[in-house]
C-alpha cells in the first residue's frame, strides 16, 4: 500500500481496523488494540489545540505493533506509515524532542516493510532511521542512548534479507559497538544486546566463510550470556541469520 493508503481518512481507517479485530478470536492483543482504536478515535475527534503533538502517534504507534502481532500486517504498515507522517510535522517545530521519536518511527516501519516482502521502501526507511539516530547521537554523545544500536540492527536486518551480507557486516558490527558502549554504564540492562548482536555478526561471518571469526563471536556471545541473566527490559540484537 503505498501514498493512495496514507491519505485515507484515518478514523475511517480505524473503525474498518476496529471491525476486523472483533472477528478475530478475542484475547488480551486484541482487546488491547480496540482501547487503542478507541483512545486514537477519541483524540482524533477532541480537536484540541496540541492534542496530535503529545499523545495520537503513541496509540497509533502501539496500534501498529498490536496489529502485527496479530498478523494483520498491512494495516500495522498504514498505521506507521501515518507514525511517521504526524512525528515528521512536530520534528519541524520541535527538532530535539522529536527526531528520537522519528527514528523509531521509522525503524518499525521498515521492519514492517521488510515483512511485507516492500524491501527498497524498508530500506530507504532503514538508513533514514540510522541518519536520524547517528546525527542524534553526534549532538547528544553522552549518556549514549538505544537509538542507533536498535536502527542499525533493523538495518542490518533488511540487508540481510536482500542478500547483502557485507554490507550487513558492517552494519551488524557498529551495532555490536553501539551495544557495548550501552553496557559500560549499565551492563546488566545491555550486556545481553551485545550477545545478540554478536550471534548475529556471526551468522553473517559464516555465510561469507569466515569460519574462525564467526566461532569466536558465537564463543563470546555464549561467555556473556553464561555470566548475565536476561533481565525483563533488556532489548537483545537481531536474532541470526537463518543458517547460522
Amino acid at each position: 500500500m503505498g501514498k493512495s493508503a496514507m491519505d485515507r481518512d484515518m478514523a475511517g481507517w480505524l473503525d474498518d481496523v476496529a471491525v476486523k479485530l472483533a472477528e478475530l478470536p478475542q484475547g488480551r492483543e486484541l482487546t488491547a488494540a480496540q482501547e487503542t482504536v478507541q483512545l486514537y478515535r477519541e483524540r482524533l475527534n477532541s480537536g484540541g489545540a496540541g492534542a496530535g503533538r503529545s499523545l495520537s502517534s503513541r496509540p497509533l504507534n502501539r496500534l501498529s505493533l498490536v496489529l502485527d502481532d496479530v498478523g494483520l500486517v498491512d494495516d500495522a504498515v498504514i498505521a506507521a506509515e501515518e507514525v511517521c507522517r504526524q512525528t515528521r510535522e512536530r520534528v519541524t517545530s520541535h527538532p530535539e524532542d522529536d527526531y528520537p521519536d522519528l527514528a523509531g518511527g521509522l525503524g518499525n516501519l521498515a521492519r514492517l516493510l521488510d515483512r511485507n516482502d516492500r524491501t527498497e521502501e524498508a530500506l530507504a526507511a532503514a538508513e533514514e532511521a540510522v541518519q536520524l539516530s547517528r546525527d542524534y547521537a553526534t549532538r547528544h554523545p553522552e549518556p549514549p542512548t538505544l537509538h542507533l544500536a536498535s536502527s542499525l540492527g533493523i538495518l542490518t536486518s533488511v540487508l540481510t534479507g536482500m542478500n547483502r551480507f557485507d554490507d550487513a557486516l558492517v552494519t551488524a558490527t557498529e551495532t555490536v559497538e553501539q551495544y557495548r558502549r550501552l553496557a559500560v554504564t549499565e551492563p546488566d540492562m545491555f550486556t545481553i544486546g551485545i550477545a545478540g548482536s554478536l550471534n548475529y555478526r556471526a551468522g553473517l561471518l559464516t555465510r561469507l566463510g569466515r569460519l574462525d571469526e564467526a566461532e569466536a563471536a558465537k564463543a563470546e556471545a555464549t561467555r556473556l550470556r553464561q555470566r548475565r541473566p536476561r533481565p525483563p527490559s533488556a532489548t537483545p540484537g537481531p536474532p541470526p541469520p537463518a543458517g547460522s
